[in-house]
């Protein structure tokens, strides 16, 4: 199974307390001299002190290509909010910029059901308020988010929205609403996940093909001791039925070793556009 997206390559940013406004700094500039595709900025950067549009705007003043996905959880910053830094950001980087929502719970959603639904309202909020095409203050009325007229905020280009997550509920939810779905590496769940996101886009009049899988990995170079440790050549090995059977089309690397990141980007990247090119029809 394949969704023809174009193989894209990214960094996760260390969440760790230590990592100060230089390291983070260093970090992205290093993904961008190894040509990474992107660097995702998830929420609770510097040990939760940060929000991740701020640490974001940090970054994309030192960097110039380097995409950015700004990962949040609705409950921690009303979609509006979140809404217009996002937008701000989006065009001052002149459309580098991207949105991860993660579902969880909150005061107003306690179960996983709710859970859900509380972010499909956030994300409807957020294009609300990106709907500058028609024209007026952003009004929007659910059972967790209402506005009752906000005003609206464009972005430089059509920002994606990914969700995160490998739950029944959130799969209809990526199916109906979502550009993009992330999750681990498992096959069993990408199978399962993918099978009820196809169904639910086809339900809605989507193509499946609208929509990008992500996956994010961790691992070593050195001894093989399972996925993705060993040779570049072994890495290549793990990533490419990911690509070929179950459809991702974005790999992100969660490290906090620069020489794993640099193998990644330098070794492994390419060697798997390679593999991928040569298994895969022609024009894929």
């Amino acid at each position: 199974m394949n969704y023809g997206h174009a193989l894209r390559f990214g960094l996760h940013l260390p969440s760790d307390a230590d990592c100060g406004p230089g390291r983070l700094v260093e970090v992205a500039g290093l993904a961008e001299q190894w040509g990474m595709d992107l660097l995702v900025v998830p929420a609770g950067t510097a040990g939760d002190d940060l929000e991740p549009s701020t640490v974001a705007a940090w970054i994309a003043a030192a960097t110039v290509s380097l995409g950015l996905v700004l990962e949040a959880r609705p409950e921690t910053l009303h979609p509006a909010m979140l809404a217009r830094a996002v937008a701000g950001l989006d065009r001052l980087t002149e459309g580098r910029v991207e949105l991860a929502l993660r579902a969880g719970p909150s005061a107003a959603a306690s179960g996983t059901a709710d859970s859900v639904a509380a972010l499909g309202e956030a994300i409807a909020v957020v294009r609300e308020l990106w709907n500058v095409l028609d024209r007026g203050l952003g009004r929007f009325t659910g059972r967790f988010h209402r506005l009752a007229g906000a005003e609206k905020a464009a972005p430089a280009h059509d920002v994606p929205i990914t969700v995160h997550g490998q739950d029944q509920d959130l799969f209809r939810l990526v199916g109906l609403r979502a550009d993009e779905w992330s999750t681990g590496c498992d096959a069993a769940t990408l199978t399962q996940g993918n099978r009820a996101v196809d169904e639910a886009a086809r339900g809605a009049g989507r193509d499946p093909r609208e929509i990008r899988r992500r996956v994010t990995i961790r691992g070593g170079f050195g001894r093989r001791t399972g996925r993705f440790t060993g040779t570049a050549a072994d890495w290549v090995n793990d990533l490419l039925p990911l690509v070929v059977e179950h459809g991702v089309g974005t790999i992100v690397l969660d490290t906090e070793e620069r020489d794993v990141a640099a193998g990644f980007a330098s070794e492994v990247a390419p060697a798997l556009r390679a593999a991928v090119d040569a298994v895969l029809p022609r024009g894929w």
